[in-house]
């Protein structure tokens, strides 16, 4: 029995004590099986008088946080954002590749103007 009912045993007349402690049995199996706190009220005769229920507790299956399996900077999709098939030793040859990224980023840049306010 939870020592937290010693104040019950000592409130309630000792004929009445079988009868008390079936009713804490049955109240403490309700808030085993519902996980709620309760507020009782027991008179001198053993009888459990429930005043306030507390709230439900909150599931288990909310979404919690489950860390990566292995740091971004380490996978290989967070290298470069150049298709795989694109080795890294066509970078060796630079005099093929970065004038055509070059030429292909000054097209794009000059494209986009930010609207104007109005007047």
């Amino acid at each position: 029995m939870d020592p937290h009912y010693i104040p019950f045993f000592r409130h309630v007349y000792a004929l009445c004590w079988p009868w008390l402690w079936w009713n804490l049995v049955r109240l403490t199996a309700w808030r085993l099986k519902t996980g709620r706190q309760v507020f009782v009220l027991v008179d001198r005769f053993g009888n459990v008088h429930v005043r306030y229920i507390g709230d439900a507790p909150k599931p288990d299956d909310l979404y919690t946080y489950e860390p990566a399996i292995m740091p971004r900077w380490e996978a290989q999709a967070a290298h470069s954002n150049l298709p795989a098939c694109i080795s890294a030793d066509v970078f060796m040859n630079s005099s093929t590749v970065f004038p055509v990224l070059w030429t292909g980023s000054d097209l794009f840049m000059d494209t986009f103007h930010p609207p104007k306010a109005p007047p």
